[in-house]
């Protein structure tokens, strides 16, 4: 069997007003020699690449790279039976959860952080791993993510996804509607809603939030209270949590 070869992981995630970094440094034996973060806000001034430049070892040759990808066009294909774009990036996640994503995207972190990343996580992506992660639901969930001003929507039972869906809060909706609770509740039911008229439509008998840490713990009262349907919290570092993915993917 042969032997882990140490490896150094780091994650980046970046939103409109915050940047935030983690690293992990594993040894023989997957043993965590070296693990740090940092979460600063984000001025006009900031570079970026120095900042993460001044974080890690960018020249490790060991070094596993993920910057999270939260570009609003993403869409998950069901099945290989789609058209191939020259200006897409597809991630096999599963066999029946393929993530496309614009190659620009992925580009543009690139260029911002003065790094060719290892991997891009889609938001998908990692949404797709918190749902495997959760087994404690019965029959058909909807599973939500927030990050800066993304939501996605992924509906699944133990066995497979069959929606999924994002959607931007612009400022318009923010405008509308300022309690941001509220506001996510209604893209929640609205998501619930069309799901609820699609082919697929089952139940739904849990939903779990996976948060930035912008919602309050009153959403899931708020929502079990109007909807009826069981619901959790769960606040996310994304940076440590695509680092964690990476981990993973590197066995």
């Amino acid at each position: 069997m042969a032997l882990f070869k140490a490896k150094s992981f780091l994650g980046v995630a970046k939103s409109v007003d915050a940047c935030e970094f983690f690293y992990r440094k594993l040894g023989f034996g997957k043993r965590i020699l070296d693990e740090k973060s940092d979460r600063f806000p984000i001025a006009q001034e900031n570079d970026l690449a120095t900042s993460l430049a001044g974080f890690a070892d960018l020249s490790d040759k060991n070094l596993i790279s993920c910057v999270l990808i939260d570009d609003e066009n993403q869409r998950v294909h069901f099945n290989e039976d789609y058209m191939i774009k020259e200006n897409s990036i597809y991630q096999k996640v599963d066999d029946s959860f393929i993530v496309e994503f614009p190659r620009a995207s992925a580009q543009a972190a690139d260029e911002t952080f003065g790094i060719e990343f290892s991997s891009h996580a889609s938001l998908f992506k990692i949404l797709y791993f918190l749902l495997k992660n959760q087994s404690d639901f019965e029959n058909m969930a909807m599973f939500a993510l927030k990050f800066n001003n993304r939501a996605c929507f992924v509906v699944a039972n133990q066995e497979r996804v069959l929606y999924a869906d994002i959607m931007r809060i612009d400022e318009e909706m923010q405008a509308a509607m300022s309690d941001t609770d509220e506001l996510f509740y209604e893209l929640l039911n609205f998501q619930i809603e069309t799901f609820y008229k699609s082919e697929n439509s089952e139940f739904l008998t849990n939903v779990f939030i996976y948060s930035d840490g912008t919602l309050s713990n009153e959403i899931g009262y708020v929502i079990f209270t109007r909807i009826f349907i069981k619901t959790n919290l769960i606040n996310l570092n994304f940076a440590d949590y695509i680092n964690k993915i990476a981990m993973l993917e590197a066995r």
